[in-house]
């Protein structure tokens, strides 16, 4: 019992954080274009109605078509590091999808993965096995289990986490450009 209050403390202080930036967005509506904003919209349902890879599925494509629209790019381009490195040349907050130690990475040039565009490739394409099996993810625990009495270790995938940090980023993003945009009118 007391796992499962832990994770619906967890999960609430998650939905309220989620929520609270929604709200923020909402008021700023009229500086994102309508795709934007549906596509947030429809990343905090999904995580609401617990569809947390559909809520990645629309955080990502959502930064990736407004990447593309706004860069007014010829040929489509995915969602990876080069992409981000156009945007990033052009002024667009691209280091509010990475982590802390990725910023420092893409500041000093460095090549890596970015986690934003990795979850995305692997959802995208179906890997889930994939994404759960990468183990330095921070949605990834190492846990132990026991059965008939045999201790082992386990590796444990949390979409929640992954969705929550994912979204979470996305909204980062969007707040960043709408205030750049109110910035420009």
């Amino acid at each position: 019992m007391r796992v499962l209050r832990k994770f619906d403390e967890e999960f609430y202080e998650k939905v309220v954080n989620i929520a609270r930036n929604a709200l923020v967005l909402a008021k700023k509506g009229q500086s994102l274009n309508e795709f934007l904003y549906r596509t947030h919209h429809n990343a905090v349902r999904s995580f609401l109605e617990g569809n947390f890879l559909a809520s990645i599925f629309f955080a990502c494509i959502g930064v990736e078509a407004y990447l593309n629209e706004i860069l007014e790019n010829r040929k489509w381009m995915n969602l990876k590091l080069r992409l981000l490195k156009k945007a990033y040349q052009h002024g667009i907050p691209v280091t509010e999808l990475l982590d802390e130690e990725e910023k420092e990475f893409f500041k000093k040039g460095i090549e890596f993965k970015p986690l934003f565009c990795e979850r995305r490739n692997k959802i995208f394409h179906g890997d889930f096995n994939g994404l759960a099996l990468q183990f330095h993810l921070p949605e990834v625990e190492k846990v132990k289990t026991r059965i008939r009495g045999k201790t082992y270790q386990a590796y444990v995938f949390s979409e929640i986490k992954c969705a929550y940090d994912q979204l979470l980023k996305f909204q980062k993003f969007l707040l960043k450009v709408a205030e750049l945009k109110r910035g420009r009118e």
